[in-house]
């Protein structure tokens, strides 16, 4: 794996870990990308692998975005989460006979480390099944809060926050693929994108009346920095709507190629 500088405010610890290959903006940095619990199980039981290593990258008192794609035999929704805290954090629910359907959960780390912080079952299970857990991230949300746009809105117009820190993490010339989870109530499809480099960059499509839609485009950076770098709206809307970006990430194609 080639070595990445992370960004202030991305997940570290010291000596800082290895970030998820090739992201920017302070993602896990752990071995593990997958995990899963079968069988029947009760509560707080740990899945396998069970993740704790992910809980020593972590900030005591820093408020994270844990995501993952899940995928369930279960004929029930089921919850997981990790151990912290006495009551646990970063709950998320698995719906019945999921199909790679991104969850995620908003927390603040009250426990780091590898002792009693492992990913485990926060519901009970009488039915044989599996579920299994994939693309791990885990998002400061200091770095790439959630963002969103109300109202009508006319080309480039700037989402709040307009999210232009984030460009400052970039190198000019070095091609990203850049994600983000989208709900609108709008309905009609909308364009959401980068400004920079005269045409913009990293443009995506929110789909009418999106729920939790993941998005992602992969683009060449041409522009850094926080001066002329917002999100913002790359399409007109006439009718009053609210569209809201959460869970971004940003990898770097040639480091994620090389790992």
């Amino acid at each position: 794996m080639l070595p990445i500088a992370l960004p202030a405010g991305a997940l570290a610890s010291s000596p800082a870990p290895p970030p998820v290959c090739g992201e920017v903006w302070g993602a896990t940095g752990a071995a593990y990308t997958s995990a899963s619990i079968s069988g029947t199980w009760g509560l707080y039981e740990d899945l396998t692998p069970d993740l704790s290593e992910l809980a020593s990258y972590w900030s005591i008192g820093d408020e994270y975005t844990v995501s993952m794609t899940a995928t369930s035999t279960c004929s029930s929704s089921q919850n997981l989460g990790f151990e912290g805290g006495g009551v646990g954090y970063f709950q998320v629910t698995v719906p019945a006979n999921a199909v790679n359907v991104r969850v995620s959960a908003t927390d603040t780390v009250s426990v780091t480390g590898t002792v009693n912080a492992g990913f485990q079952s926060r519901s009970t299970n009488s039915a044989s099944c599996t579920i299994t857990v994939t693309d791990l991230s885990a998002i400061n949300v200091a770095v790439a809060a959630a963002a969103s746009i109300s109202g009508t809105w006319g080309l480039y117009e700037d989402l709040t926050p307009d999210l232009s820190e984030l460009a400052s993490y970039w190198s000019i010339g070095d091609e990203y693929t850049v994600s983000m989870t989208a709900t609108s109530t709008c309905s009609s499809s909308q364009n959401l994108g980068f400004e920079g480099g005269g045409v913009g960059y990293f443009q995506v499509t929110v789909p009418a009346n999106a729920v939790n839609v993941r998005v992602s485009a992969t683009d060449t950076v041409s522009v850094t920095g926080t001066v002329n770098a917002g999100f913002q709206s790359r399409s007109t809307n006439s009718a009053s709507c609210t569209i809201t970006v959460t869970d971004l990430s940003a990898i770097n194609v040639a480091v994620a190629a090389a790992c």
